[in-house]
């Protein structure tokens, strides 16, 4: 076992830094995601990783986009509530910053891992503030992973990312299982996206920030990956 663990944070490290699609020295004209992730395919080292090298994949891009798209989530209080508002002004000013003389807030668009090497998360991967939560799999949906998504999670708009040879199976399992599945969203179209924020007209704006959330990513849920080799 520990063996293992060696062998994976020395290849994390590569796929990082030296060989194969490497993030760190790669140019957003030259990083290839299909190619990236056929690196965990490929190498036994580091193949129990693929999930969370998805996972990071699906964030980085995500959380660039809705920060660049500079979106906005408003709460407000009905107006037909005013006097409730008030009588629980120290509550809504805690948990929603808002009360009785400013019942409207506007925050930006936030999406949050739902915790690094953390496994015991169950069905949620992302989540944002504005309502969805993001299921990331990059391995087959069962039945019961599915019924272990739409117990597990308590939201009733939920998206699932999934390889493309899973979309088929994927779709029928939710829909058997749960009406709240917003959408389901493959690597193709992943794929797709990253070549258009990477080379895309909007290229110079997002691709900086996309690379470096990918390598920051990366950097939190492997710190061993950076450390490990010069020790060993």
């Amino acid at each position: 076992m520990t063996c293992c663990l060696q062998t994976e944070r020395r290849n994390i490290g590569n796929v990082k830094r030296g060989s194969g699609p490497v993030i760190e020295s790669s140019r957003a004209e030259e990083f290839d995601l299909n190619m990236f992730l056929s690196e965990f395919v490929r190498d036994k080292g580091i193949k129990r990783s693929i999930d969370k090298a998805f996972e990071i994949v699906v964030y980085a891009l995500f959380n660039t986009l809705v920060r660049h798209l500079k979106i906005t989530v408003t709460v407000s209080a009905d107006p037909d509530g005013s006097e409730l508002l008030k009588e629980f002004e120290d509550f809504s000013r805690l948990l929603l910053n808002i009360d009785a003389e400013n019942p409207t807030v506007s925050l930006p668009a936030r999406l949050y891992r739902a915790g690094v090497t953390n496994a015991a998360d169950k069905g949620l991967d992302i989540w944002g503030n504005f309502g969805p939560v993001v299921q990331v799999k990059h391995v087959t949906l069962t039945e019961e992973l599915a019924e272990d998504i739409s117990d597990g999670v308590a939201a009733d708009r939920i998206v699932i990312v999934c390889s493309d040879g899973e979309k088929e199976i994927t779709e029928r399992v939710c829909q058997q299982l749960s009406h709240s599945i917003q959408g389901v969203i493959v690597q193709s179209q992943l794929v797709e996206w990253y070549n258009l924020a990477l080379r895309g007209h909007f290229s110079s704006c997002l691709s900086t920030d996309l690379l470096n959330s990918l390598c920051q990513e990366f950097h939190n849920e492997f710190p061993f990956s950076k450390t490990f080799e010069p020790f060993y």
